[in-house]
């Protein structure tokens, strides 16, 4: 009997590893009597067992060391066994999805959502705890300011923690008339392995002032130039 996954060491995964073993007896396997269990919780019943070997994706776990256990016996009632440890350390892949790109408002509020790993044990939101539930995520009255803005939806567990760096810039939109504006341009972040646990994806907004040439011009130059300037810090200055 041999198993091919996990391996023992540090395995990175999103918290479902999968468990495969291969399998060889001169006088037969007897592949009912296969018993798989992680941490003593057994997981044989959802396995694909074949007669050369067998795949299992067991229930979530946390991160930090775990124990596998497999036995097998053949068909003349030999007993093998298998015992191996493994340390998990979580991906928490998190993904923005509203406001979209190059949304507008006249708010100075936004409500984010998204997707994430069921993994995760929280997200927030520029510091805004937001609400879990069946792999996504919404936090609401995200503060906005003046200017440009970066929002970063951080999930995190019990796990050491990384984050995200890949970005898609968004496109530009015309804004219509009236009120304090803003322009919303998100850039996604897409999950990487990174050496901890934690997931981040940014969004930039950058608010247009009530200036009339500007809220009537758009992104137009001129008398809207103003509205287009960004912050420094975060983005190059526009000519």
């Amino acid at each position: 009997m041999t198993l091919i996954s996990p391996q023992g060491g540090v395995l990175t995964s999103t918290g479902v590893p999968r468990v495969e073993l291969e399998y060889e007896d001169a006088s037969g396997v007897d592949t009912a009597s296969l018993f798989i269990a992680i941490d003593d919780d057994e997981i044989t019943e959802g396995c694909q067992v074949g007669p050369e070997g067998a795949s299992c994706l067991p229930s979530a776990l946390g991160a930090g060391v775990h124990g596998l256990r497999i036995e097998l016996r053949d068909l003349e009632g030999n007993l093998a066994t298998l015992a191996e440890s493994f340390t998990l350390e979580l991906q928490l892949p998190v993904q923005i999805t509203e406001p979209a790109t190059g949304s507008l408002t006249t708010a100075l509020t936004t409500t984010v959502s998204g997707t994430v790993s069921p993994a995760a044990d929280s997200v927030r939101v520029a510091g805004v705890p937001a609400v879990l539930q069946a792999g996504t995520f919404v936090a609401e009255a995200v503060p906005l300011r003046e200017g440009a803005n970066v929002l970063s939806a951080v999930a995190s567990s019990s796990a050491r923690r990384g984050r995200d760096r890949h970005r898609d810039r968004g496109a530009r939109h015309p804004a219509p008339a009236g009120g304090d504006l803003l322009a919303a341009r998100r850039r996604d972040h897409h999950p990487t392995a990174d050496r901890g646990h934690r997931r981040g994806q940014r969004s930039g907004f950058e608010q247009l002032g009530a200036d009339p040439a500007a809220r009537a011009g758009g992104w137009s130059r001129g008398a809207g130039r103003a509205a287009r300037l960004r912050d420094r810090r975060l983005f190059a200055p526009t000519g």
